[in-house]
């Protein structure tokens, strides 16, 4: 069912006590994704999972005393399928259609940790930067937009 599916991640964290307050905390992730197959034999995944590489890197400071945690973060996905199924390109628009799924993503947010790491609201605010088709074919245009999450965890042992 998965065929040729590769994948490979790196991903590390660290909360390091920074000052009588609390914590500097550090996360960051780098994977690589391919989908495998070829446009003649190709698995239902091989058509959802085109190759790209994915970055992601957040940091933030824990106020102990108050359970806070003040944000940045950063994402990006770079596309870059040869399987011309995966992103539903000819030849031609390859290049094209592999802009047209990639993306970053800045965010500041803020959490809030109640009864240790049991139960915590997030609030996240992410500036979202994709290309687009533009009014000249085969060109992208740069498309922003920014967008909000809040979440709210519960977790019982």
């Amino acid at each position: 069912m998965q065929g040729s599916y590769r994948a490979i991640s790196v991903d590390g964290m660290t909360d390091v006590p920074v000052g009588s307050l609390g914590s500097m905390t550090l996360s960051s992730s780098l994977g690589f994704f391919n989908g495998g197959g070829s446009d003649e034999d190709s698995t239902a995944f091989t058509g959802l999972v085109p190759r790209q590489t994915i970055f992601f890197l957040e940091a933030g400071y824990f106020f102990r005393d108050i359970g806070v945690q003040p944000y940045v973060k950063y994402e990006s996905q770079s596309v870059n399928a040869n399987v011309l199924k995966q992103v539903a390109a000819t030849s031609a628009t390859l290049d094209y259609q592999n802009l047209l799924r990639s993306s970053t993503r800045w965010g500041v947010g803020v959490n809030y940790y109640m009864n240790g790491h049991s139960a915590s609201i997030k609030l996240l605010y992410e500036i979202v930067s994709r290309n687009r088709a533009s009014g000249v074919p085969g060109v992208t245009e740069r498309a922003t937009n920014g967008e909000a999450s809040l979440q709210i965890q519960y977790f019982t042992f």
